[in-house]
């Protein structure tokens, strides 16, 4: 079942902004840390907000 549908745009360097409505429904603001999960074989991809630890936060920036 949708609940919020919406359209996106992919960048240039793969960037990937998301409309206000979908960023305030979800509870993600600027900076947050989302995962990208390809779900079924039609495409779809689920966005998830993660919560991570500031210390692996800091090994990943670091790469």
């Amino acid at each position: 079942m949708t609940l919020v549908r919406t359209f996106a745009r992919i960048e240039d360097g793969g960037k990937l902004s998301l409309p206000t409505n979908i960023k305030k429904f979800a509870g993600v603001t600027d900076g947050d840390v989302v995962e990208l999960k390809l779900v079924g074989s039609d495409g779809k991809i689920l966005i998830s907000k993660k919560e991570l630890q500031k210390a692996r936060m800091k090994k990943v920036a670091g790469h």
